[in-house]
């Protein structure tokens, strides 16, 4: 099996009649006031190619810095033929991010690792007016 790419976005809309599909927000980093961070939605878009018949897939969310999953998702997919190419759209609505730093989407078939995705949790400033308002 060989990945052609793993894309972290808000969503994924598909064209009704051409079948297509439109990645809408793509990002590689979360912004927040403070931890633990609750995410509202996000989508993990694969595309894969050249397998030959079924696997059983997990994606993972694990923290760089040691490893520990934040989050999974369990699944099968079926190759037709190895020219196939699937398009695989993992809908995560308001995953929780425990802290700061830096974060990897891995995705696995059959235990072996195939693609991982970087990305990042930032802490930011709440804007003095929020603040102020929060504190009133």
């Amino acid at each position: 099996m060989i990945p052609l790419g793993m894309i972290i976005c808000d969503t994924v809309i598909q064209d009704i009649k051409t079948k297509k599909k439109s990645l809408i927000g793509i990002f590689s980093q979360i912004n927040a006031v403070r931890a633990p961070i609750q995410h509202p939605k996000m989508v993990v878009f694969l595309v894969l190619t050249e397998g030959n018949g079924r696997y059983d897939c997990e994606l993972r969310c694990v923290r760089d810095d040691d490893h520990a999953a934040v989050m999974t998702a369990k699944g099968r997919i079926d190759f037709k033929n190895p020219q196939q190419v699937l398009e695989l759209a993992f809908d995560l609505n308001g995953p929780v991010f425990p802290d700061f730093g830096h974060y990897r989407f891995e995705f696995f078939a059959e235990g072996e690792p195939v693609i991982s995705r970087k990305f990042r949790v930032i802490r930011v400033q709440m804007p003095r007016q929020k603040q102020k308002e929060e504190e009133s």
